[in-house]
């Protein structure tokens, strides 16, 4: 489905997070507020997906589907560095924005 830039405006603008999903004013689901994180975590605990396949569908899928497989996606010369770093819970530690910590689990966001 396509969506004109006055949807997205129209969404973004009247849409709000609640209890995990954006809802319309009416309280119409439009969406899940969940992070990529959440959801890798979610989907190998739930045991829908190895470790593996779910950190390919969050970063080489992606990647490739938005046209970026020539410099995202992967760890490899020439590719952005971004990373990130999980802990045993499968939570985030730390994340590198073309190899710069963007996010440290200790001091938060270094924008």
């Amino acid at each position: 489905m396509y969506y004109s830039p006055a949807s997205w405006h129209w969404l973004r603008v009247y849409s709000q997070p609640s209890h995990g999903r954006i809802t319309l004013p009416d309280g119409t689901i439009a969406g899940s507020a969940a992070t990529m994180g959440v959801v890798v975590r979610n989907v190998v605990q739930w045991g829908l997906v190895p470790l593996s396949d779910a950190v390919r569908m969050a970063s080489t899928v992606p990647a490739r589907i938005l046209s970026l497989d020539n410099r995202k996606g992967r760890i490899a010369p020439g590719y952005d560095a971004d990373l990130v770093a999980l802990d045993e819970e499968l939570g985030v530690m730390m994340t590198w924005v073309h190899g710069r910590t963007l996010y440290s689990q200790h001091s938060g966001w270094q924008g």
